[in-house]
């Protein structure tokens, strides 16, 4: 089976649970919201929430559409050109992935956020029935000297998100990823 199939299936899995959730959201779906927390950089500031509804006293709720189970299979190798790609268990709205090689140039990472999150509302990727297919976030990365962490939750994005993401890493001198979801898997 190949990579984008797997992903494919992982996605289907959650989108799944993301319109059988967003039925019930008295309020909107995939509110971008500015988190306005200390970090200098915007696109790790932003948010794109699953459903926020107003409240009778006027307040906010925030509701994430958080799956309770995922696809089960073991490791899976695969080779992007020459860049090792090693696939675990995954949830789709919280995908880890660990970066090495990468050579630090940023600009095209941040381009493919601004594509993906779309906060100015360009509308460049077309939205998939009710879903924006856009990601819902992107975190700062942790740079080691050993590995960067990416933590990305993909919301109603398409795969071609990921595959264009995998795409720019192996470009920048990647050799090898692990692409997981081990933060969430933990809390089970």
């Amino acid at each position: 089976m190949k990579l984008i199939e797997i992903l494919e299936q992982h996605r289907k899995h959650y989108i799944k649970h993301f319109i059988e959730c967003s039925k019930s959201c008295d309020g909107s779906n995939e509110v971008l919201l500015d988190q306005k927390s200390e970090d200098p950089f915007e696109l790790y500031r932003l948010y794109r929430f699953d459903c926020l509804e107003k409240k009778e006293d006027g307040t906010y709720k925030i509701i994430e559409y958080n799956h309770d189970s995922y696809l089960k299979h073991p490791e899976i190798s695969f080779t992007l050109n020459s860049m090792e790609i090693e696939l675990i268990p995954i949830f789709w709205n919280g995908i880890e992935i660990d970066v090495f090689g990468f050579n630090g140039k940023w600009d095209k990472v941040h381009d493919w956020i601004v594509k993906w999150i779309d906060s100015n509302d360009t509308q460049e990727i077309e939205p998939i029935g009710s879903m924006s297919g856009l990601i819902h976030n992107f975190q700062r990365p942790e740079i080691t000297t050993e590995k960067i962490k990416l933590a990305i939750d993909f919301g109603t994005a398409n795969t071609i998100a990921m595959t264009e993401l995998l795409n720019i890493l192996q470009e920048n001198d990647t050799y090898k990823i692990r692409i997981h979801s081990d933060t969430m898997l933990a809390d089970e």
